[in-house]
């Protein structure tokens, strides 16, 4: 017990340092699903699917950004990292009825202040990949959402010029064919 708990402490540490992987998030694939068929994980965070049934399976981004594709025999796993806010559904190309979703989310700090405070958005765990953006919608209190920025860093700031609640989400989108994912969750903070 005292070995196991000193090398959670050196994990934990070295996490905190950027030197540890937090365990990928699991799916298991079964003959007529994926468990949990919607999952969410951290922006930088990986996703693996392991193949349980009798049957190969895909995993398969969908179109049209199509990030991945990945054949599953009995047994084998696939994992795939995502670094930036999105929404990405996939499927099995072998058994339609099978899909499911992935969901990065951004972030918003803080989550209130006034309007003489700065605003920090992350959308990534990294600047985007070549051939990546990333854009960013805002709502202003009332509104709708709209584009406010795409860009390839993995922040930005926002500094509000009048009261109330804003929202934010983000998606991935490919350069070449503003193939994009679909948006995050929208993520709020409060001025007064």
């Amino acid at each position: 017990m005292r070995r196991l708990l000193l090398v959670l402490c050196a994990c934990a540490t070295l996490l905190v340092l950027g030197g540890c992987t937090p365990a990928p998030v699991g799916v298991r694939v079964g003959d007529d699903f994926f468990s949990p068929a919607n999952t969410t994980v951290n922006r930088g965070g990986t996703v693996r699917w392991t193949n349980e049934g009798f049957r190969r399976h895909t995993t398969t981004g969908n179109s049209p950004l199509s990030l991945w594709n990945a054949s599953l025999s009995r047994g084998a796993q696939f994992d795939v990292t995502l670094v930036a806010a999105g929404s990405y559904a996939y499927h099995c190309t072998i058994h339609p009825g099978m899909s499911g979703s992935v969901k990065v989310p951004i972030s918003v700090s803080p989550t209130s202040g006034s309007t003489a405070t700065t605003f920090t958005v992350s959308l990534a765990s990294k600047t985007a990949p070549a051939g990546f953006e990333y854009v960013l919608q805002k709502r202003d209190p009332g509104g709708s959402f709209q584009a406010f920025r795409t860009l390839t860093a993995a922040t930005t700031t926002f500094r509000p010029t009048s009261p109330g609640t804003y929202q934010f989400r983000a998606q991935l989108k490919r350069t070449s064919s503003s193939a994009a994912s679909g948006f995050s969750d929208p993520r709020g903070i409060t001025v007064g």
